[in-house]
């Protein structure tokens, strides 16, 4: 093995053997499989401690296609295996300097092969998913130990840090492609390939790790900025941005939502959808499904009024589907906001408020009086079949409020399908180097 790993190293190695040495590395990977796991984790080992990652960074950028592809490979099979292997190099090598994160990161948007860009887009989905972690039920019963014996206690704030240098350092280059406006004629299959993946990417971010990603939107004001690809010819790559658009607003977050008016991103949506004209298509649904959303969640109503306010005279006329006229009779229903503000205030506290105004104004009416006993009683008896009204008026508005508030939409967010990952789990990652 450190021949093989010397061999790969040498600098100005003839390419058919450089090529031949990565496919004898990829058969070992493939080999060890079959072994039992401790047998798995003591291989690994060896890998690393004779340089694994140090030839990777020689043949990840390598002209020669193959040898690009059998490094994807390799970098792949070692996250199956376990994420914590590559999270602890590159944490280990932050201050001295390793360029393999940001190898990883442009290689991913320069490569040119539709295969390898595949593969390293699995890579970096892998190593960044950081709620996918830690090795399956299986393998724990086969190697009778406990949880906490096999993953490494660090492993929170392993996935901390290297989320936050992402954001930090890497993040602007990776989804950077995104902002660039769309070609007169169709996508390449390579660009096409990679504006899913980033789309992909990022509303998988806003789910599994939604502080960094929030402050990383907002900072960067990066939904108008990939809303530019909703001009493209592709209607397949319209879906991308809704998508991320969905999740946003799926997180039930007031940051969002003032974001979310502030940009008027609900503009080029309702363009979109106008556009799209009357086809019932995956476009429509996407579309359609995001106001749905809106009106089923009470924690949504800022988004309703702005879109009532704005948008609705642009599609009242819309019959097909009843999602827009349900907003706008959400919006139109007594008391759905308390005035001047877009919050909701609870029945009880309104109740409340109503119940001191009649007993103030009962007593300015009783010393106002000239029969005291005579005009209280007529007011007690007054009182008593308001309040009584009015409780038969509250029992039936709330009953029609929760009729016309009770769509039951889910969210209806899931992740693409996702490669087998994590069937094995090392004792502790930082220990392997």
């Amino acid at each position: 093995m450190k021949n093989l790993f010397l061999k790969i190293k040498t600098p100005d190695l003839p390419d058919n053997i450089l090529l031949d040495c990565m496919k004898l590395l990829v058969e070992l990977i493939s080999y060890s499989a079959s072994l039992a796991t401790p047998n798995i984790i003591l291989f690994f080992k060896s890998l690393i401690s004779n340089g694994l990652f140090e030839a990777i960074q020689t043949t990840l950028a390598h002209p020669l296609h193959d040898i690009r592809k059998l490094s994807a490979v390799i970098v792949l099979n070692t996250i199956d295996f376990e994420p914590s292997i590559l999270r602890c190099y590159l944490l280990e090598r932050k201050n001295t300097g390793c360029p393999l994160f940001h190898l990883l990161i442009t290689q991913f948007v320069e490569e040119t092969h539709y295969i390898t860009k595949t593969l390293l887009y699995e890579v970096l989905r892998g190593f960044l998913d950081v709620l996918h972690i830690g090795p399956d039920e299986a393998t724990l019963n086969q190697i009778n130990l406990n949880y906490y014996e096999i993953v490494n206690i660090k492993t929170e704030e392993e996935k901390t840090a290297i989320i936050n240098i992402f954001y930090q350092e890497h993040a602007m280059t990776l989804f950077e492609p995104l902002f660039k406006e769309p070609p007169t004629t169709e996508h390449t299959p390579i660009e096409t390939l990679m504006i899913n993946c980033l789309c992909d990417l990022l509303a998988t971010f806003v789910d599994h790790h939604p502080q960094q990603t929030k402050v990383f939107i907002i900072k960067h004001n990066i939904m108008p900025k990939i809303f530019v690809q909703l001009k493209s010819i592709e209607k397949n790559l319209l879906l991308g941005p809704i998508r991320v658009l969905r999740r946003i607003v799926a997180s039930n977050n007031k940051f969002y939502q003032n974001y979310i008016i502030e940009n008027n991103l609900f503009e080029p949506i309702i363009d979109t959808f106008l556009k799209n004209g009357d086809k019932y298509n995956a476009l429509n649904s996407a579309i359609l499904d995001i106001f749905h959303y809106i009106g089923s969640q009470k924690s949504c109503r800022p988004l309703v009024k702005y879109f009532i306010e704005n948008f609705y005279l642009k599609v009242k006329d819309i019959e097909y589907v009843q999602t827009f006229n349900n907003l706008f009779i959400l919006n139109d229903t007594p008391d759905y906001y308390v005035e001047g503000e877009d919050k909701f205030v609870n029945d009880e506290v309104r109740e409340k408020s109503r119940q001191k105004f009649r007993e103030e104004d009962k007593e300015e009416s009783w010393f106002d009086s000239d029969d005291d006993f005579t005009l209280s009683t007529n007011m007690l008896v007054e009182d008593l079949n308001t309040l009584h009204g009015d409780l038969e008026d509250y029992k039936k508005r709330k009953h029609d409020e929760e009729a016309e508030i009770n769509i039951v939409i889910g969210p209806n967010v899931q992740d693409s399908p996702r490669p087998k990952r994590l069937k094995f789990g090392s004792n502790n990652a930082k220990d392997l180097f």
